[in-house]
């Protein structure tokens, strides 16, 4: 055994990784509606997201919650062990059935306190998407900018209280110079029984119509991995760069595999003697 790990340690097992350093200079915002007729589609897209942070490096990533005003629950970071916790938890909070009664509620109002505001109305998704669309920093450098937005675009305002529309905040993107890619996500069962579910055909298609016609990209929840892929194909395209192939060392197995079989052989040397 400790011949078999000093070997494979000789021999520098390694891992190789193609990586375009171009996209170290891109920003993305998750831009969710917290609104309790997306809480399980949140949920399980946040799963996904804290997955494929494993595909990153160097890009940072922030989360906006928004419902009836926008809470920013993760700042522009490339701190992924910070982002995946913090999805994850989020996500758990998510994951429960908002019906009256649920112990589950309080959890869920603590966390997004700052979704609802003194506005009456829900998922306002113009004041959300142009929230998210101010949420990035660094404005003077060379960065690339991205927010994926995810909603069922189930917004209610009989008050008429929200500022932007859609379409509006959808023009202020496309003026920062901001990509857009929408995750339409609907469960007809967490739907307010008040509202019908035509709504939902409705919704789908205006979210789908505004993000095309502001240069964006249109996926269904279900899709989100397929979506972060097609993000990274076009800003590859964008920013240009050159792919470069990346050896990194990684003996820990083995180093570990060699330390348990010195301490193994240590032992029986002792219990010999005795």
């Amino acid at each position: 055994g400790v011949l078999t790990c000093s070997a494979l340690i000789a021999a520098r097992p390694v891992r190789v990784a193609e990586r375009n350093d171009a996209l170290a200079n891109r920003d993305i915002i998750l831009c969710l509606d917290v609104s309790t007729s997306m809480v399980t589609t949140d949920s399980r897209i946040l799963d996904t997201f804290s997955e494929l942070l494993d595909t990153f490096d160097g890009e940072r990533v922030g989360l906006v919650a928004w419902n009836a005003t926008a809470q920013t629950m993760v700042p522009l970071t490339d701190d992924y062990d910070l982002l995946r916790g913090q999805f994850e938890e989020i996500a758990d909070v998510l994951d429960f059935t908002p019906t009256r009664g649920n112990p589950a509620l309080n959890d869920y109002y603590e966390t997004f306190a700052g979704t609802f505001g003194d506005v009456h109305g829900s998922s306002l998704v113009g004041d959300g998407l142009a929230s998210c669309a101010l949420a990035f920093d660094a404005q003077g450098q060379d960065r690339s900018r991205s927010i994926i937005l995810a909603t069922d675009n189930q917004v209610y305002d009989d008050y008429g209280e929200q500022i932007y529309s859609l379409s509006e905040a959808a023009d202020l993107v496309q003026q920062e110079g901001i990509r857009l890619f929408s995750l339409y996500g609907a469960d007809p069962d967490m739907m307010d029984p008040s509202t019908s579910r035509a709504d939902m055909t409705r919704a789908r298609n205006e979210l789908k119509r505004v993000t095309l016609d502001h240069g964006g990209r249109f996926y269904d929840a279900e899709a989100a991995s397929e979506m972060v892929k097609e993000l990274e194909k076009d800003q590859i395209k964008e920013v240009g760069g050159n792919t470069e192939v990346r050896v990194t060392d990684v003996p820990q197995t083995a180093a570990v595999g060699l330390l348990a079989a010195v301490l193994v052989l240590l032992g029986l040397t002792a219990w010999r003697r005795v």
